[in-house]
């Protein structure tokens, strides 16, 4: 049984974010089947924090049961291994002038690249496609490295830097099958060797809504957003939208916002649109069980943890149209609607708001589809049976 070093930008308790999140379940849920792993990651925070600071003391420590080896966070210039490693670099074809800035602004570990290097056996798996550490840390094991990249149809996709990472590393595990389909249609990635593994959801979280209004203070039907708070994810837009419903349907409805970043909210929102900051995992699955709906307006996921999360206290949701992952969910499951404008979201709006019946059937469904397809027994498999396919491969001496 080959070693797996799950490699990370960031990594902690401290850490938010959909990816980060899974990195750190996927590899609790394999520690607890005794699978032999490490966290490699950099002494930085999160994304929502300075990225150059320190956060975490370097070393080995361990969380959850987990090792994590942490290693010191450096900027490009500070990073000496590439100027003794030529032989890599000039393995580089030449990228836009605008791709070769986003490879280099992100964090770097010279000490992290120190030991992909020096490490002879384990397989790599890397986190987020997008990260200057997947790129340039997967370059010196290419033979040894698999993907998890998050894939989202954005800029970032359609790089000629991204499309060379997939070549090099042809090994990938993908959270849906929109996502494995994009994969395929941008790279050179045989079909046989992108994997579809999903998300596991813990399907014995039971939220108490009753509990999160009592804490809160709601007594309305309310709207949920759960996840970052900003442009990309179409926060802005989703608030805009709200505003012009409400300002049409004389309801009583508010909209919640919940997660990291700020929101910008006007003093006329006072009192229909709450922001909650950052919840914890009960106020989470509370705040599930109370929503009217749960809101993912975001066009760019690659599987959107919160829709199970919803659907998982019988919640149904509604999307944007313009995300294929998450309206591929929703089809899959009857569990959720899905707009394109501002006319399609207060149409849904309407419709669900007046079927509270439907609303019912719609969450059953979605729980159903959760439990049916993303529990973490039924991920780890599908994780195993991809790093055997990979250790196969290796064990017949192709590359």
């Amino acid at each position: 049984m080959r070693r797996l070093i799950f490699v990370t930008t960031w990594y902690g308790p401290d850490t938010v974010g959909g990816a980060e999140n899974l990195c750190r379940r996927l590899a609790e849920e394999l520690h607890r089947r005794g699978y032999p792993l490490e966290i490699w990651s950099t002494t930085s925070r999160g994304y929502t924090f300075p990225w150059f600071d320190p956060y975490y003391p370097p070393g080995l420590q361990e969380w959850n049961g987990v090792p994590i080896r942490r290693f010191p966070i450096a900027r490009w210039d500070d990073c000496a291994f590439w100027g003794e490693r030529l032989d890599l670099l000039c393995r580089l074809p030449v990228f836009p002038p605008e791709e070769v800035k986003h490879l280099l602004e992100m964090p770097q570990s010279d000490a992290l690249f120190r030991a992909i290097a020096e490490e002879p056996d384990a397989l790599f798996v890397f986190f987020i496609y997008s990260h200057n550490l997947t790129f340039w840390g997967a370059q010196i094991a290419p033979e040894r490295s698999l993907l998890l990249p998050c894939l989202h149809d954005e800029p970032y996709a359609y790089h000629a830097a991204t499309a060379w990472l997939m070549a090099q590393v042809p090994w990938l595990l993908c959270l849906s099958e929109p996502e494995r389909a994009l994969a395929l249609r941008l790279y050179p990635v045989p079909p046989d060797q992108a994997f579809l593994i999903g998300v596991g959801i813990d399907a014995d979280a039971v939220g108490d809504g009753a509990r999160f209004r009592a804490r809160y203070g709601i007594e309305e039907s309310f709207l949920l957003y759960l996840g970052r708070r900003d442009t990309p994810k179409g926060v802005p837009r989703l608030v805009e939208y709200f505003r012009r419903y409400l300002k049409r349907r004389a309801v009583p409805l508010k909209l919640l916002l919940a997660g990291p970043g700020s929101v910008e909210l006007a003093p006329e929102d006072t009192g229909m649109i709450v922001d909650l900051g950052l919840l914890s995992e009960t106020d989470k699955h509370d705040a599930c069980a109370a929503a009217t709906l749960l809101v993912q307006p975001s066009p760019i996921e690659s599987f959107s943890i919160v829709l199970m999360e919803a659907w998982l206290q019988g919640t149904p949701v509604l999307v944007n149209a313009d995300c294929a992952v998450t309206v591929h969910h929703c089809r899959e499951s009857n569990g959720g609607l899905y707009y394109r404008d501002y006319a399609e979201f207060e149409a849904c709006l309407d419709y669900l708001l007046e079927r509270p019946a439907l609303r019912e059937r719609m969450g059953a469904c979605g729980r159903a589809y959760v439990l049916r397809h993303h529990t973490w027994p039924a991920v780890i498999e599908r994780l195993l049976a991809a790093v055997e396919a990979k250790e196969r491969f290796l064990r017949s001496g192709a590359r």
